[in-house]
């Protein structure tokens, strides 16, 4: 048995139109090493899956991408604490108000 850790956890994102923001002309795919895992119905299970699958097969968030997964899997997730910085709770609160 071989058995390798995994490398690259990516989410796609393939429109079949012009619009970005219609579910129907959207597909999303999860993938581990270049092999599709799932095809999330939305954008929110797609992150959702993305991240717990950087859980699951405990895989290192890419360098480029630490800051955003570490926000996305605590604050959006609530997986680890986290300690948002003052210009974050700024911009959240202004998002999150009526």
């Amino acid at each position: 048995m071989c058995f390798q850790e995994p490398k690259a956890l990516t989410l796609m994102l393939m429109v079949h139109g012009d619009n970005l923001f219609d579910i129907q002309q959207i597909t999303l795919k999860t993938m581990l090493d270049g092999q599709e895992v799932t095809t999330p119905p939305d954008y929110l299970n797609a992150v959702a899956t993305l991240i717990c699958m950087y859980w699951v097969f405990d895989v290192v968030f890419a360098k480029d991408l630490q800051k955003t997964l570490h926000f996305l899997s605590a604050h959006v997730c609530k997986l680890e604490p986290y300690k948002p910085t003052q210009p974050l709770l700024k911009v959240t609160n202004f998002l999150y108000s009526d």
